[in-house]
């Protein structure tokens, strides 16, 4: 299968769940886990997505993923029934070379072109063999409205300016002209299929990614100004940005153990990311990796031992603005 196939049969996963699930298409899969590399930490990217199809399609106990070799060295094999059941995950690996241009006055010169290529792995769920999970750990059922601590430290630790109103525009939201995000009480919040604190706390951490957005943090302002998105209308650019901002709560809710309910305010964008996603599959493709992105800068902001990711971010992200998908 050649890499166009590969990735487009992800992008038929996505409109899939999109097709099947309407707007609790994230809920269905943020409530299976965060999926693990073999030495427990999450992936990111649109690997973490890909991944959580995967559990919930084959109804798999563990979140932890490994290859065949890993199995192999760690004293397991894959088990005979399962080896041709493999999960496709991909890295998107960039860099630069040198090219030679002659310049207005016909000088040669040396410049630095990018260059982005695909590569992909097959892995396998600790379920398809005989290895056992050492990380295994009780799926979140919490469904009942309650503080939750230690999403208020994750919270905190960003020292975003958070300001509550219940007056203003009854809605919560992000400014980016004051930098602060806005959110109405708790009590505003009700009980749907999940908890009224569990919905509350999704809509912050949606907030949250939006707030990653500035140069000073991920810098996804100037990510949206790149040629790729010359071809985006206004309400196309803002849905996607929304659409970041949902797959940052997914994740975000499912590494702090959240069932996620989707923000209302972001859903009216629901039929824009679909045919968006048909007829530009690369959009899901940058909207993963932007909203890894700006979770995985979340996650420099909590104290070294709570930190979930296995990064050097932001130095190389920011500086080199590199999208990151594994």
């Amino acid at each position: 299968m050649s890499n166009i196939d590969k990735m487009g049969a992800i992008i038929s996963l996505f409109i899939s769940q999109l097709g099947k699930h309407g707007k609790d298409w994230l809920k269905m899969w943020t409530a299976n886990g965060m999926p693990l590399r073999f030495n427990g930490k999450p992936y990111t990217g649109i690997n973490i997505f890909i991944l959580w199809d995967a559990i919930a399609r084959n109804k798999y106990k563990s979140n932890t993923f490994v290859t065949w070799k890993m199995v192999m060295g760690a004293g397991g094999r894959v088990k005979e029934d399962q080896a041709k059941k493999y999960h496709t995950v991909v890295k998107v690996l960039t860099g630069t070379f040198e090219k030679k241009k002659e310049d207005s006055n016909g000088d040669e010169q040396t410049v630095l072109k990018p260059w982005r290529k695909l590569k992909f792995f097959r892995v396998y769920n600790i379920d398809q063999t005989t290895l056992e999970d050492k990380w295994a750990k009780p799926k979140s059922e919490s469904n009942t409205a309650r503080t939750l601590t230690h999403v208020e430290e994750y919270v905190a630790n960003t020292k975003a300016d958070i300001r509550f109103d219940d007056d203003f525009m009854g809605r919560c939201y992000y400014r980016p002209s004051e930098d602060f995000i806005g959110m109405v009480s708790r009590d505003q919040f009700v009980k749907t299929d999940v908890g009224a604190t569990e919905n509350y706390y999704s809509v912050l951490l949606h907030e949250l990614t939006h707030w990653t957005s500035p140069e000073q943090r991920t810098d996804r302002d100037g990510y949206k100004k790149s040629k790729y998105f010359e071809k985006y209308k206004d309400n196309e650019l803002y849905a996607w940005e929304e659409l970041v901002a949902e797959l940052g709560s997914a994740i975000q809710s499912c590494l702090l153990g959240i069932i996620m309910e989707p923000a209302k305010h972001s859903l009216q964008y629901f039929d824009i990311w679909k045919d968006r996603i048909k007829n530009d599959p690369e959009s899901i493709i940058k909207a993963c990796s932007q909203a890894s992105k700006a979770v995985q800068y979340i996650d420099t902001l909590q104290p070294k031992e709570k930190q979930m990711f296995q990064h050097e971010f932001p130095k190389k992200e920011v500086e080199k603005k590199k999208d990151i998908a594994a």
